[in-house]
């Protein structure tokens, strides 16, 4: 809902201590720290997608493969 998406970013902007959007009227948009955060949150999703591949082909090696 609204008012819980809200409180997630006003917590988000608590604990980073800085804005993460500009609000003008009825528009948001990111601030340069909220650029910065949104662009590592991304980097960080795809090294975890690479380690559960890597945990996948490593799976495959040990368990599937006949030795």
């Amino acid at each position: 809902s609204q008012p819980a998406v809200s409180k997630h970013i006003k917590e988000l902007e608590a604990h980073f201590s800085v804005r993460l959007f500009e609000r003008e009227g009825n528009k948001i948009f990111l601030t340069e720290e909220g650029e910065i955060l949104y662009n590592s949150a991304l980097k960080i999703f795809d090294i975890y997608n690479l380690f559960g591949n890597l945990a996948d082909f490593v799976n495959y090696l040990f368990f599937i493969l006949p030795t």
